[in-house]
């Protein structure tokens, strides 16, 4: 599975459904503060999760994919 765009819709079923983790443990996981987690939850489709934290999230998608 490919996520061209990460968007708050992306990120929080990503979290939710498929790692099934609260916002603080996503937290964990990834690396990123808790403040980055809500903000990305707000990514719209204008003004989507760019740059590093899409490889993050890209990352992870790809590790579940080899699970």
């Amino acid at each position: 599975m490919t996520v061209s765009r990460w968007t708050g819709v992306e990120v929080r079923a990503l979290r939710t459904a498929a790692l099934r983790e609260t916002q603080e443990e996503f937290a964990e996981h990834t690396g990123y503060v808790l403040a980055t987690i809500r903000k990305w939850h707000r990514a719209t489709w204008g003004l989507p999760v760019r740059g590093r934290s899409a490889e993050a999230l890209d990352t992870i998608l790809r590790a579940l994919d080899d699970e």
